[in-house]
């Protein structure tokens, strides 16, 4: 990739934050379904900083590769990103409409002899390759540029560790995060944080085509009960399955793909941009000690969106987590016991958050761990605790704060298995308090031991309400 370090960002508003992993386009040129292209796919993060000092960037880039009347391959695609300078201003939101800049030669990807270099730049184009509008939209909050970003892209050998794993599958989500919220008249009442609502239901998931290679899903999220600001119950839809739909999503494989979604105003913008790249690395937040979780049985990621359910929220940064959740037939006669240890991702607002200029937004890493209990019967019943036998004191760490939580849940027949529960803890001399819901992947492997993985969301806040944590937690059976 060239220009700036992170594709459509400008270099003044986030675009010269480096990201710990070289700026990559992947393409898989490989479409067996009909109609279906091959996709492209940009997914590029750069965070930089803890706690206050923290600042980011991050852009999603998905389209297919087409081919014109003459038979000349071009690019047709839509990018979204977001970045933040400053941790206590305002997010800068971008989107627009993705193409190869036109060689009449029809040398747009990588020349026809060499040097093997293309340009991507902001065009919308048709299916023929005709340009119909030129820029991508930069904003923050009300000041709108329209801006013409050139992105240079130079080819490399095939890699190896593409298209490997590549599964057509239903998985469902969890989501987590702080929103920056405006009322109707576009005054800043506060920060809030959200979470994943109906998660049992079919609200939350992330489907994906390996025939079309194409990507589907939503995202339903709400503030927690009580709140009198932040979002309401919305829900965020994004990608589509769809052939004839190649250029708003694209899935490379397991690790790598991402899709965008539109709102429903006029003009239809895109609203949300979700990604899933293994590329990324967190190794600038992660704390000493702490590890990322190679979970088998379940994914995770970035996303960000600005959407207006009554009036705007938007979401700079936010995580997901998905997989296919075990069930059982019988529950009457299902047991399983296990200890889980992993990680926790989680967007923080940090300050009076009423007061804007003074709450403080960035993302932190931390790990957790906790004992769960599944007892058979008619219903049987899920347990998670962290304060069992053998556990240490503290069992949910992240960003100075250090919370325990427990929950119960039922199993019934087929249906996912899943708890929900209390968070309670300390970070300095604030008190906290929130909930957390876990749900288990993957097979049992033998015997009573519980499931592989675990995962789930997790918020939590102090009285006031001048620090806020949400966000998502996936972990490992230990042995």
């Amino acid at each position: 990739m060239g220009g700036s370090k992170i594709p459509l960002i400008p270099y003044a508003h986030g675009g010269s934050l480096a990201p710990l992993a070289t700026s990559k386009t992947m393409i898989y040129w490989g479409a067996t379904g009909t109609g279906a292209h091959p996709g492209l796919l940009s997914t590029n993060l750069a965070i930089v900083g803890t706690g206050s000092a923290q600042k980011h960037a991050l852009s999603v880039i998905v389209g297919e590769i087409r081919t014109d009347e003459a038979s000349k391959q071009f690019l047709q695609a839509h990018g979204v990103g977001t970045s933040l300078i400053s941790s206590t201003g305002d997010y800068y939101g971008y989107h627009g409409d993705i193409a190869t800049l036109d060689a009449a030669d029809g040398s747009d990807f990588f020349g026809l002899d060499g040097p093997h270099h293309a340009v991507i730049v902001g065009e919308d184009v048709n299916n023929l390759d005709v340009v119909i509008s030129h820029g991508i939209n930069e904003s923050q909050r009300d000041a709108d540029t329209t801006i013409f970003p050139n992105i240079a892209i130079s080819s490399t050998t095939n890699a190896s560790d593409l298209g490997g794993m590549r599964s057509t599958r239903i998985m469902s989500a969890y989501v987590g995060g702080v929103s920056r919220d405006f009322d109707s008249s576009g005054n800043f009442i506060g920060t809030h944080v959200f979470h994943s609502h109906d998660t049992t239901g079919t609200s939350n998931f992330i489907q994906t085509s390996a025939a079309n290679n194409t990507v589907y899903g939503a995202f339903r999220l709400m503030r927690p009960s009580g709140f009198s600001h932040g979002l309401p119950d919305t829900t965020l839809d994004f990608g589509d399955l769809a052939a004839s739909e190649g250029d708003d999503s694209t899935f490379i494989d397991d690790s790598h793909f991402g899709a965008i979604g539109f709102d429903s105003s006029s003009p239809i913008e895109p609203d949300i941009g979700v990604a899933r790249n293994t590329d990324i690395s967190l190794a600038g937040i992660t704390p000493s000690g702490v590890s990322i979780c190679t979970c088998a049985y379940v994914t995770w990621g970035f996303w960000a969106a600005g959407t207006d359910p009554s009036t705007e929220h938007d979401i700079g940064l936010a995580t997901w987590v998905a997989g296919e959740r075990f069930t059982t037939p019988n529950p009457g006669s299902y047991t399983a016991t296990g200890r889980y240890s992993g990680t926790l991702i989680a967007s923080v607002a940090n300050g009076p958050h009423e007061t804007n200029g003074q709450v403080a937004n960035y993302t932190a890493v931390g790990s957790y761990a906790f004992d769960l209990t599944i007892t058979a019967g008619s219903p049987g019943t899920v347990s998670i605790t962290t304060n069992g036998v053998g556990n240490t004191a503290t069992q949910m760490t992240i960003d100075g704060a250090t919370m325990n939580f427990t929950g119960t849940g039922s199993v019934t027949a087929n249906n996912a298995i899943e708890a929900s529960g209390t968070i309670s803890g300390t970070r300095g001399a604030a008190t906290l308090a929130g909930s957390v819901r876990a749900s288990v992947f993957g097979a049992q492997a033998s015997g009573t031991s519980a499931p592989p993985n675990a995962a789930g969301h997790f918020y939590a806040y102090d009285g006031t309400m001048n620090y806020q944590i949400g966000g998502i937690h996936f972990s490992q059976l230990q042995p």
